[in-house]
């Protein structure tokens, strides 16, 4: 999480391969199984979207879409973009850039409200764990003086425990259909949110979702 600068195999963001094309990918490959399965009678299919409240660190106007300017931010910053393209996360630099420097975290959110557009029968939801004690941490821990003191100061009353963290997953899967507003963001537990203005922005969504079919297809997928 938050990792320095870097790019995949495939030439995307480290962040942003991991968790937004990556995800985007099996969900494509599975929406012919989803698709026939919803037409069965009685049938109940969704899709949850894990992303964070870190969509809200992304840069003001939710892109920067040039990679050589994406990687003069922060970790965080670069972190909070691709969580809001899944769910929508700074401020300046987005004409004439390149899709690559979407949030994550952001493009979590929002690549779920597209998902619901493109495929409403499906109920797709955008969920956040909360902040729970992992090793996501840890790589910042030992290079952040200030966040390696800050957690160990705070931690105890911040980081909630993996048991917790999964909760929220385990209601949006098992919790009646009619409890889930389609296409919606949650918080632990059970908690509606609008998110960032970027995360509500209905036309972000929708050039986040094409560009990625368009690199999926010339991956050949």
């Amino acid at each position: 999480m938050a990792t320095p600068a870097g790019t995949t195999e495939d030439g995307y963001l480290t962040q942003f391969g991991t968790h937004h094309m990556g995800h985007a990918l099996v969900t494509k490959l599975l929406l012919p199984t989803l698709l026939a399965t919803v037409e069965q009678p009685g049938a109940d299919v969704r899709i949850l979207n894990l992303t964070s409240e870190g969509h809200n660190l992304a840069p003001s106007g939710g892109i920067i879409f040039d990679k050589v300017k994406l990687d003069a931010w922060s970790t965080w910053a670069r972190y909070g973009q691709s969580k809001t393209f899944r769910s929508t996360v700074y401020p300046i630099l987005v004409r004439n850039c390149r899709l690559e420097g979407l949030p994550i975290e952001l493009a979590n959110i929002l690549y779920t409200k597209e998902l619901v557009a493109r495929y409403p029968t499906i109920t797709s939801v955008a969920i956040h764990s909360g902040v729970i004690k992992t090793d996501l941490c840890e790589p910042n821990r030992g290079s952040n003086a200030r966040l390696r003191c800050g957690m160990s100061i705070f931690g105890p009353w911040i980081f909630a425990s993996l048991q917790e963290g999964a909760k929220i997953q385990i209601w949006a899967a098992t919790t009646r259909r009619e409890d889930l507003q389609n296409g919606a963001y949650y918080k632990p537990i059970a908690s509606l949110s609008k998110g960032s203005l970027d995360a509500q922005n209905d036309k972000l969504a929708k050039t986040l979702s094409n560009w990625t079919e368009e690199e999926l297809e010339k991956k050949g997928y």
